[in-house]
C-alpha cells in the first residue's frame, strides 16, 4: 500500500479516509487511477476534483456514508467500481449488519487496490458472468453458510468482521493469525487459481510446485481434520491449513504473497525501508529479503506495545519457492 496526501492541503491521509481531518476537504478515490482527490460540489450534484474531471459520490456513500470511491459523472451506474463487485449485501436496516458490512467493504477496497497495483484487473460478474468476480456478504444464520469461493463468487459471513467472534474462532482453530483482510486475500487466491492456472493451461507447472490438485478435495479436507495435531506440516507449508490440499496451499500462499507485497511497499512508503521492493523492483529475491527483515521489525514493534508478533510465521525455503512461483505467474499474466 502506498501512502496518500490530501491534494488540497498536503496533509497525510489514510486510504479509507472520506474527509481530510486537517482542512475538512471531502476526499474520494479516483476510479481509474486509485489516487486520492479532494472534491468540491458543483452544479447538478456533481463533484469537481483538482484534476478538472467531474464525479459523483457512490450510492453507498450517499445512502450510508461508507464508501470513498468516486463515480465518473457520465457513468450510468450509481455505484463505484469497487461496490459493483458486491452481489449480495446483508439486511442493512439492522445497525450491527451495517457496521460489519462497512468493515467488509473497506477490506474489499484495499484488496482491489492491491490487485490493481499488481496489474491484475478482475471485472464484476455483472460484466462477465463466466470469468467475472462477485462478493456475497451474508449473515451466518447457522444453516451451512460458510466463507468460501465457487466459480468466481466469494462468500464471506459477517461474523468474520466481528472482532470478538473472529478472535474466538482464531483460538478455537489454533491459528496464530486471522484477519478479515486475510480472508479476502485467501479467497481471491482461489479465484486467481482459475484465472492464472486453469485458464492459462498452467496445471503441469503448478503440480510440480504445489502437488496434484485433482485429488479428491472433500476427502483431502476430511483427512486433514482427522490428523489433528499429528499433521507434520511445518517446513513445506505456510500454515497447517495449507497442507490440506494443493488448492488450499495455493490460496494460503497467495494470501501471504499479498501480505508481503503490501507490507514491503508500505514500509518503503513510510520510510522503514530505504529499498523500494516489490511494486518497483521485479527482483523477487530482493523483495523476499526485504520482507524477512521487515517482519522482524514488525514483530519487535508488536512486542514493544504488548501485542505479540504481528506476523507469527516462519518462511521455509520451500514456501519461498511457492511464493516465487506465484510471483512469476502474476508477472507474466500482468504483462
Amino acid at each position: 500500500m502506498l501512502t496518500f496526501q490530501c491534494d488540497s492541503c498536503s496533509s497525510p491521509v489514510f486510504y479509507e479516509n472520506i474527509r481530510c481531518l486537517t482542512c475538512g476537504s471531502t476526499l474520494g478515490i479516483n476510479p481509474g487511477t486509485y489516487e486520492v482527490h479532494s472534491v468540491k460540489a458543483s452544479d447538478g450534484g456533481k463533484l469537481t476534483a483538482k484534476n478538472g474531471k467531474s464525479y459523483r459520490l457512490c450510492k453507498n456513500s450517499v445512502d450510508y456514508g461508507c464508501c470513498n470511491q468516486l463515480v465518473l459523472a457520465d457513468d450510468a451506474s450509481p455505484y463505484c467500481h469497487s461496490c459493483k463487485f458486491t452481489e449480495i449485501t446483508p439486511n442493512l436496516t439492522f445497525e450491527n449488519n451495517r457496521k460489519l458490512w462497512v468493515a467488509m467493504e473497506k477490506a474489499k477496497r484495499r484488496l482491489l487496490f492491491s490487485l490493481f497495483r499488481l496489474g491484475l484487473h478482475p471485472v464484476p460478474k455483472s460484466q462477465d458472468s463466466t470469468k467475472g468476480l462477485a462478493f456475497r456478504f451474508l449473515v451466518d444464520n447457522s444453516t451451512g453458510i460458510m466463507t468460501g469461493h465457487e466459480n468466481g463468487v466469494i462468500t464471506i459471513t459477517l461474523a468474520e468482521a466481528d472482532d470478538a467472534i473472529r478472535t474466538a474462532r482464531k483460538q478455537q482453530m489454533g491459528e496464530g493469525y486471522r484477519t478479515l483482510l486475510g480472508h479476502f486475500r485467501h479467497e481471491i487466491g482461489h479465484y486467481f487459481w482459475d484465472r492464472l492456472i486453469a485458464d492459462r493451461g498452467r496445471q503441469a507447472d503448478f503440480r510440480s510446485v504445489f502437488g496434484d490438485e485433482t485429488q479428491n478435495y472433500k476427502a483431502a479436507l476430511e483427512s486433514h481434520y482427522a490428523k489433528g495435531e499429528f499433521n507434520d506440516w511445518r517446513g513445506d507449508f505456510i500454515s497447517k491449513y495449507a497442507s490440506a490440499h494443493p488448492w488450499e496451499d495455493w490460496a494460503e500462499t497467495f494470501a501471504h504473497f499479498l501480505h508481503m507485497r503490501d507490507v514491503v511497499e508500505t514500509s518503503h512508503a513510510v520510510g522503514l525501508n530505504s529499498q523500494p521492493g516489490y511494486g518497483t523492483s521485479t527482483d523477487f529475491r530482493q523483495t523476499i529479503n526485504l520482507w524477512l527483515s521487515t517482519t522482524f521489525r514488525l514483530n519487535e514493534l508488536g512486542r514493544s506495545i504488548g501485542s505479540g508478533d504481528l506476523y507469527p510465521f516462519i518462511l521455509s525455503e520451500r514456501v519461498i519457492t511457492k511464493m516465487e512461483f506465484i510471483h512469476r505467474e502474476i508477472t507474466s499474466a500482468a504483462e
